[in-house]
């Protein structure tokens, strides 16, 4: 026969061994919760960073594809010229940002929030460079004016 005090509840042990083994699936569960916000996050930020890259790439060389003339900017960057007269220029500001300037008036900036050591030269006369970094990872972008490089 069992006795009435034996089914009367739960042992201690028993209660104990179910806290411990519930605590564990919670801190799994909200390992693996975390896990997937910073996954997230670092998707987001790749495309982000992803889209920017494109963005300038375009932008730098549709700049410079159309210029006559690329020439280094006085106090950094690079002045393009066109044929019709107006002039573009290309540089960073103090707060990491890449600077298109048309005619003396500020056009557009190119930022990323993670964008750091802009630098913005010309190679050439018919070439320039937009280096910089985002997130520890350099990134360089060369573009050609219209009809390349020609040899006199």
């Amino acid at each position: 026969m069992v006795s009435k005090r034996k089914q009367q509840g739960i042992a201690l042990a028993d209660l104990l061994i179910g806290l411990m083994i519930g605590s564990i699936v919670l801190a799994a569960a909200a390992t693996m919760a975390d896990a997937m916000s910073h996954g997230k996050r670092a998707t987001e930020q790749m495309a982000r960073s992803s889209n920017y890259l494109a963005q300038v790439h375009i932008r730098l060389g549709d700049l410079v594809m159309r210029a006559e003339s690329v020439a280094p900017r006085d106090g950094g960057g690079v002045l393009l010229t066109y044929a019709d007269g107006r002039m573009a220029e290309l540089y960073s500001d103090n707060e990491n940002r890449i600077v298109i300037a048309e005619n003396g008036e500020i056009a557009s900036f190119l930022s990323d929030p993670a964008q750091t050591a802009v630098s913005i030269t010309a190679i050439d006369l018919h070439r320039a460079a937009i280096t910089f970094d985002i997130e520890g990872t350099a990134y360089t972008m060369t573009a050609t004016r219209r009809g390349g490089i020609k040899e006199n």
